[in-house]
């Protein structure tokens, strides 16, 4: 073998490994590029944990509905327990109300009791108000929606109340289906 047939060899050899080599770091880049892709996708919240309280029977009982007082009322709870700093609670309700009515109001509130305080309607801290809610005659769905964001350490136990107050002089009754629901992410 010649002396320039052992160096184009050698050349060629050698960007054949670089090539190999290239590719290989290629691929490297490209899975390491996949993995931090999914993990900025992962660093969202997860749902880590769901609460409900659905009325028993869930169906409309327009027969039966049960009269809203004049006071604050509560309809529905649902507790949390060992709720992570830096949580967010996504909290949903869906009520029907029967109005006897038209231009009869309601406001729907959610109360918050962290660690075993005393749950009383009034009381707790308010961290939701609607509105006052003009209803039709007859039956209305409210609906009410909100996020708790304010977890800055661990909390053993988290309630929290839907309660409904009628406008003064209105005559309103609940019906169902009552749906309140809560889902922790984190």
């Amino acid at each position: 073998m010649s002396f320039y047939y052992q160096k184009k060899h050698r050349y060629e050899d050698a960007a054949d490994i670089c090539k190999k080599h290239y590719k290989k770091e290629e691929v490297q880049c490209e899975i390491r590029l996949k993995e931090k892709c999914r993990g900025d996708k992962n660093k969202g919240k997860m749902a880590v944990d769901f609460e409900y309280f659905v009325a028993d029977p869930n169906v409309f009982t327009g027969n039966a509905p049960v009269a809203l007082p004049a006071a604050e009322t509560t309809i529905a709870a649902i507790s949390f327990n060992d709720v992570q700093r830096r949580s967010e609670i996504l909290l949903q309700a869906l009520v029907h109300i029967v109005a006897a009515a038209a231009g009869d109001t309601v406001i729907l509130r959610i109360r918050k009791f962290e660690n075993g305080t005393q749950m009383l309607p009034a009381s707790g801290e308010l961290i939701y108000e609607t509105p006052p809610i003009v209803l039709e005659l007859g039956a209305n769905q409210v609906a009410a929606l909100h996020v708790d964001n304010d977890f800055f350490e661990c909390e053993e136990r988290v309630t929290y109340l839907l309660t409904a107050t009628p406008g003064e002089d209105d005559v309103l009754t609940l019906a169902r289906p009552i749906t309140f629901t809560g889902t922790e992410f984190n």
